[in-house]
């Protein structure tokens, strides 16, 4: 009987030990979270939620919530998980969260919002406003975290986390300590920042009991503020983005940068400081700092990278940036940024006056072409008078040029000859075809027999034969022009029209070079750029109708040739040269070598495909067409802010270099933003770079970033930081010092 009740009693036990039995006493049971408390500062975030999110993968998963309360303050009653953590600030749904101005101009019209305390109808410094609806600011943080530890969430926070959501990684403790590092190299915050809860710059007596590491913080986070007025988040997040596009640096002194946010801090600290001078208080002092990054000098700053690494991870990758930096570097391509300079050196005598003058007449004699065709169509409109035997266009090239057309031969020829005004002597004969005649036989030929164009500088010749061959049927088009030819007014005509739309909507078309060319100092013939060309360019219309390419390019073969001797061709035996084909996507192909700039004769082969194609070119064109006027450096700025991810590209490559004791080869896989190299003569990954903006990204190697790299197109160049601290500047030459060195327009 007693081992029958055992026997019963039996699964009730096993299921008990199942289930772990009384939680209390399991003693591997987790222990609670301490809370978990911080404050929110951009001026003080009232009423704002607060929201905390782990990694999940590669998304965030939201874990807890909370509210500020009206000094900013927060706390997760139940604590955080460990690991990673994200914090965004934000307003609440009900319309409640307000922000401190704590803008030395002031925050924006008020209108009639109860924050306007002295009904001066602006928020001005110490009012509240109303929190905008796209208001986010955030801050990550590690699973370690120091003892009774307080979260700050402002925009410097803002920033940080900002670079660390770019980190192509799954992030771990090091990632945010690597992040802490950059940010504190960049804007001169306290190691300890993020754990630092900055004063409200509005209130006096929390101002007199800041430390001076958590009044910087302060002073830094208002800066934002002062730059963004009523819209403080705007320019939050257009310093976040460029900050983590650049992979953790900033501009000097154009679009984002650190002299403007100086100069706001400056701002901030001056109306700080004559409010305590009104309230007979002491000044502060702490504008050092910001006198420091006015001072600073450069396109963009140059903070080193450090954190935790594994050094074979390091080893691996510079087995090919350690080749990359010593052929940069004997081509001439470092620091000194002056590389272009010196290439440019060898085209002295290309930079004058006479050579705008040498342009000059190619066009016109470009347009003298176009009007002979044109003018030679005649022949071709029923009922037109017979031509004359030479035709005068000399009223389209410059003064002291013949422009003739000899309507005798055939083809018929346009010859322009004599010394202009601009000091070129002429010597050009081309073999022209009627454009109605061209069309009606479905090619338009025209040859270059004789292409000379001297000066006391330069000295260029040039032949070739450009053919344009239509694959439609061009009897709509023909048809439009002899009418046209024959009354102007056909261009009215609803049915000429129709013919006119008919040819443009059935278009398919290929335009095909050939020729030769030589630019040469006058005074020194050998000293000649030269080149040859084999290229074609088709355009399909109705292929689009069947998702088929509407422009295809293909450079079949060709050279050039710069007076160094420097050299850039298509492979022997290997065709195309290049290819281009664009639809909604864009693909390359090519296959090219050179011998440059003194190093070693290379090969290269590349093929890849950029998807997307409409949307990126759409966005590109949004972009622009918000600038008021032609801004280079507006423009590049906003180049530079393409969301990269529209960027869908796939592709792989390879680089031969022929040395004296062998070849060294590498092979490349472009995917996404993700570039991949080999080690030298290996299928073995050596690195793998990601493009996280135009102007920037991060080299990871054994699945761990080991270098940062900045791209600088003020400077047309790059830098490549390592995180032990090394750095290696890789710059052709400043763009600015390149066009002011152009000639102006005679």
């Amino acid at each position: 009987m007693r081992a029958t009740s055992l026997i019963a009693l039996l699964p009730a036990v096993l299921l008990v030990s199942a289930c772990g039995g009384d939680s209390s006493s399991d003693s591997s049971a987790a222990p609670p979270s301490p809370p978990v408390s911080g404050r929110a500062v951009k001026g003080v975030a009232q009423q704002a939620e607060v929201l905390a999110y782990q990694r999940v993968g590669a998304s965030w998963s939201q874990v807890g919530a909370t509210d500020t309360d009206d000094e900013g303050r927060f706390t997760f009653e139940n604590g955080l998980p460990a690991g990673v953590v994200r914090l965004v600030v934000q307003p609440t749904t009900a319309g409640t969260s307000r922000l401190v101005c704590d803008a030395a101009s002031g925050c924006g019209a008020a209108g009639l919002d109860i924050g306007d305390v002295d009904v001066s109808g602006t928020f001005d410094f110490g009012e509240t406003m109303p929190m905008p609806e796209g208001f986010r600011m955030s801050a990550i943080i590690p699973g370690e975290r120091p003892a009774d530890y307080e979260v700050a969430i402002t925009p410097v926070t803002h920033l940080m986390a900002s670079y660390i959501e770019r980190l192509p990684v799954a992030l771990e403790d090091k990632h945010v300590a690597m992040a802490l590092a950059q940010i504190e190299g960049l804007l001169d915050v306290d190691e300890n920042f993020l754990w630092q809860a900055p004063p409200d710059l509005t209130d006096a007596a929390e101002v007199d009991a800041a430390s001076p590491e958590a009044l910087h913080h302060a002073l830094v986070s208002a800066a934002f503020a002062e730059l963004g007025g009523a819209e403080p988040h705007t320019v939050m997040n257009t310093y976040a983005y460029r900050y983590a596009g650049l992979a953790g640096q900033l501009p000097v002194s154009y679009g984002s940068s650190k002299h403007a946010l100086a100069t706001a801090a400056n701002s901030v600290l001056a109306h700080v400081n004559q409010l305590r001078a009104d309230a007979a208080q002491t000044p502060l002092d702490a504008a050092t700092p910001f006198a420091a990054w006015l001072e600073q000098a450069g396109t963009l700053t140059r903070v080193a990278l450090s954190g935790d690494y594994n050094p074979d991870n390091l080893d691996r990758a510079r087995l090919s940036l350690d080749e990359l930096d010593l052929y940069l570097n004997q081509a001439g391509i470092d620091e000194s940024g002056d590389f272009l300079a010196t290439q440019a050196a060898q085209f002295s005598w290309v930079n004058n006056n006479e050579m705008l003058g040498l342009l000059q007449t190619m066009l016109e004699s470009v347009g003298a072409v176009v009007m002979a065709s044109l003018r030679a169509s005649m022949a071709d409109v029923p009922g037109a008078p017979p031509l004359p035997e030479t035709i005068e266009l000399n009223d389209l090239v410059s003064e002291g040029l013949t422009a003739t057309l000899d309507t005798t031969t055939t083809p018929m020829q346009l010859t322009i000859a004599g010394t202009s005004v601009l000091g070129q002597t002429v010597n050009i004969v081309v073999e022209i075809t009627s454009i109605i005649g061209g069309l009606d036989q479905g090619v338009l030929t025209y040859t270059l027999s004789t292409g000379e164009i001297n000066n006391a500088q330069q000295t260029g010749s040039m032949q070739g034969t450009f053919q344009v061959e239509f694959y439609n049927d061009t009897q709509g088009i023909t048809d439009f022009l002899v009418a046209y030819g024959s009354d102007p007014e056909a261009l009215n005509d609803p049915l000429m029209q129709d013919k006119l739309y008919a040819f443009l909507a059935a278009l398919h078309v290929r335009a095909s070079i050939e020729g030769i060319m030589s630019l040469a100092a006058t005074s020194a013939p050998e000293q000649a750029l030269t080149g040859a060309i084999a290229a074609w360019a088709e355009v399909d219309v109705p292929a689009l109708q069947n998702e088929n390419d509407l422009l295809e390019i293909q450079l079949t073969s060709g050279y050039l040739e710069s007076p160094n001797g420097d050299r850039i061709y298509s492979l022997e035996g290997v065709e195309p040269a290049l290819s281009i084909t664009v639809d909604d996507s864009a693909t390359l192909d090519t296959a090219f070598g050179f011998e440059a700039f003194t190093l070693p004769p290379m090969e290269v082969t590349a093929n890849g495909a950029l998807n997307g194609l409409d949307t990126l070119v759409a966005s590109i064109i949004a972009d622009l067409a918000t600038l008021e006027n032609f801004d280079p450096v507006a423009i590049l700025s906003a180049l530079m802010e393409i969301d990269i991810s529209m960027l869908d590209l796939a592709g792989t490559g390879t680089l031969d270099i022929f040395e004296d004791t062998g070849t060294k080869h590498w092979d490349f896989v472009l995917d996404g933003n993700r570039f991949d190299a080999s080690q030298p003569n290996s299928t073995e990954n050596s690195l793998s770079f990601y493009l996280v903006s135009l102007e920037g990204g991060f080299i990871l190697s054994g699945g761990e970033p080991v270098a940062a790299v900045t791209i600088d197109w003020m400077n047309l160049g790059a830098a490549i930081y390592s995180i032990d601290g090394t750095a290696d500047h890789y710059y052709t030459g400043s763009v600015e010092e390149l066009l002011a060195a152009l000639p102006a327009a005679p």
